[in-house]
């Protein structure tokens, strides 16, 4: 691909899925913040997020999983068209399939720690699926790499690549602390709060990708 920078022409729709995307990710981190104050027994260090929808407030835990999944759909509507770069669209591929799996894990709940341990369930099971579906980590790398000749995401790119190195940085953490707790992951375990962190960094990521375009808006 050529070096210089590639005019990009935004629809109304464009900036109209964009907007989405960010007020739905702002819900989805919003009450994942609520579920940290109102649900203080568990912990964010060995606690999954997922645990909160086996909670009280557990209805708040998949309204947020549904605004993540809307955000994620939305981001791929917004960039879809941006670039002819094949990188760009694999990542918008990348978010569509983890919108499935942010759906799925706000339709079915997982196990608790004992039936998790003893039995796990088929809904627990559909919702780890939806687990492994996220894929945000690569959406980040690939739509940042994909763009880097748009002429619009120019001022903030750099911002873009050192936010997805982060976020993938947190994802390693997360695998390396996964694999040395060997499926144990009570007091002790760090692999939740990688979890948290590297979900909290992507949706930062994904709110200057987003940035990008409504500053370019039409």
């Amino acid at each position: 691909m050529s070096a210089d920078y590639i005019e990009v022409a935004y629809s109304r729709n464009t900036a109209i899925f964009a907007r989405i995307s960010v007020v739905s990710s702002a819900l989805g981190l919003g009450l994942l913040l609520l579920l940290h104050f109102i649900q203080p027994n568990l912990s964010p260090l060995s606690g999954f997020i997922s645990q909160y929808a086996v909670g009280k407030f557990g209805i708040l835990m998949n309204v947020a999983f549904l605004s993540f999944a809307i955000s994620l759909a939305s981001f791929a509507m917004s960039y879809r068209s941006l670039s002819p770069s094949r990188l760009l669209r694999t990542g918008v591929v990348l978010a569509c399939i983890s919108a499935i799996g942010m759906l799925l894990g706000a339709l079915f709940n997982t196990d608790s720690a004992d039936i998790m341990r003893a039995s796990p369930t088929t809904i627990g099971m559909l919702h780890n699926i939806g687990g492994q579906l996220n894929l945000t980590p690569f959406v980040a790398l690939l739509v940042t790499f994909g763009v880097r000749h748009v002429d619009a995401v120019k001022p903030l790119w750099r911002r873009m690549l050192t936010i997805s190195v982060v976020v993938l940085s947190f994802t390693l953490g997360f695998v390396i602390t996964a694999a040395w707790s060997e499926g144990d992951f009570g007091p002790g375990s760090i692999t939740a709060l990688f979890g948290r962190l590297m979900l909290v960094s992507y949706f930062i990521w994904q709110y200057v990708a987003l940035k990008c375009l409504l500053k370019n808006e039409t």
